[in-house]
């Protein structure tokens, strides 16, 4: 009986903590995508995209890219919060290209483009914004992620869930939601919406039916920019595998015109009709690949909800409100006494066993002595134990409530230490002497002093 004890206090130390306190991020990002090129006639050393700012609704403006690109992906993300938010994208480009006798000082100087975003749900998208800029997203949406190493999580019926989450978002996307098992999603009650810090006892939102069962909890926060992300994404991809296809058939186009006489124009408007129906094959042979990009991505980009935590809902055992201990009553005796009290009684279907360990002095470490076992209630006799050797020993308690292992490992109320005294031994001083004054009197004393014992 000690192994099987001792091997189940094991398993269940598995369950560590049935009250849950979680943290979490949350901001707004703001993505730019897209892809810059270079028109045919380009050259000179300063052309291109030069500049992306930011301006923030204080009035600030903030750059994000200060450089140049030519034939190069736009890949940016600037995070922000609701105390200061993103309100325009400006975009700088310089345009340069040869004239006429070949001096590279055409064009027509600076770009300047305004981009306003008018929400932190947004998204903009533009195939062609101009300017060899192509395939642009702008991107606002929020971003919550709830803190969690992926170990077990277990919440008891009369513990609380506390997942706290900074105030950088609007009320609105702070929508907390949870679900029993893969049943249908519930919405917390009013109270615990449109507020960062989700604050709830167990049994305040669950039933005695969810014991035993996954709980999933989120953040709905009801932004469908995520799927822009990802087409945008997806859109600035199939660009790229779509310019790679017509660059191919531009130089099938060269080599066909090369082989036509300079005066053959039959021969150059078939290479002509070629060109075009190899572009616009281009064009449809990549709408399943955009497609297919873009359905991998959504699930990963989408701000409709925070990730997920889950945790097994359990009836929380009673709790131990105090241990009454009686020592031994002689030094070399084994009667020592405890008597522990409980803030509840047993429900209907529950049971309780009561683990007694004691302190080993070789190792310091609680060994099992002995148990109470599935006692269906907590009366005076059930919750005494008797005929205790002194030393040190602690409490523990295994419970079950329907056939579902009920929450009994809260180091606060779930285990108790205590000290059954072991008396010192009774010893005796000789303190007077006083002889007797004649032969044969009877008025001699002596007066011993004793120690140690119980005091009884």
């Amino acid at each position: 009986m000690k192994n099987l004890f001792l091997f189940s206090l094991f398993l269940f130390s598995i369950v560590s903590y049935a009250q849950i306190n979680l943290s979490g991020e949350t901001k707004y990002k703001l993505d730019i995508l897209g892809y810059y090129g270079r028109d045919a006639n380009g050259c000179g050393s300063i052309d291109g995209l030069r500049e992306i700012k930011a301006t923030y609704a204080d009035g600030t403006v903030s750059s994000i890219f200060d450089g140049r690109k030519l034939y190069d992906n736009v890949d940016f993300e600037r995070e922000y919060t609701k105390n200061n938010k993103i309100v325009n994208i400006q975009t700088k480009i310089i345009i340069r290209w040869k004239n006429a006798l070949g001096n590279c000082d055409g064009g027509s100087g600076d770009r300047i483009q305004d981009y306003p975003i008018p929400s932190t749900c947004y998204g903009f998208y533009s195939e062609e914004p101009g300017d060899e800029l192509h395939a642009l997203s702008i991107v606002s949406l929020p971003y919550v992620k709830i803190n969690h190493d992926n170990s077990p999580l277990y919440l008891g019926d009369t513990d609380y869930l506390t997942i706290t989450l900074p105030d950088n978002l609007d009320s609105e996307h702070y929508r907390w939601k949870y679900k029993v098992g893969n049943g249908e999603e519930h919405y917390f009650p009013d109270s615990y919406n449109n507020t960062p810090v989700l604050h709830i006892r167990g049994d305040q939102f669950l039933s005695s039916s969810d014991l035993g069962k996954t709980i999933s909890v989120w953040l709905e926060m009801g932004c469908d920019s995520g799927d822009k992300l990802a087409s945008g994404i997806a859109h600035r991809d199939t660009y790229l595998v779509r310019l790679n296809k017509i660059q191919a058939c531009s130089n099938v186009w060269a080599s066909c015109l090369h082989k036509c006489g300079y005066f053959d124009s039959q021969c150059s408007s078939e290479c002509s009709q070629q060109f075009s129906s190899c572009v616009q094959n281009a064009y449809n042979e990549v709408i399943p690949y955009y497609e297919n990009l873009y359905n991998s991505l959504k699930g990963q980009y989408q701000s409709q909800n925070s990730n997920a935590i889950q945790f097994t809902y359990m009836k929380t055992a009673p709790h131990i409100t105090g241990a009454n201990t009686q020592s031994a009553t002689c030094y070399d005796t084994n009667n020592g006494e405890v008597k522990f009290s409980f803030e509840r009684s047993l429900a209907q279907n529950e049971t309780l066993n009561l683990i007694l360990t004691k302190k080993s002095p070789l190792n310091n470490t609680y060994e099992f002595y002995t148990s109470k076992e599935n006692l269906t209630t907590l009366s005076g006799e059930n919750t005494t134990f008797k005929n205790l050797e002194p030393g040190d020993y602690r409490l523990e308690l295994l419970g079950k409530y329907d056939g579902n292992n009920t929450y009994s490992d809260d180091p606060n109320y779930h285990k108790i230490d205590f000290t059954i005294e072991k008396p010192t031994p009774v010893s005796f001083d000789l303190s007077q002497i006083t002889h007797i004054l004649c032969f044969g009197g009877q008025d001699g004393i002596i007066k011993l002093t004793a120690q140690g014992g119980q005091g009884s």
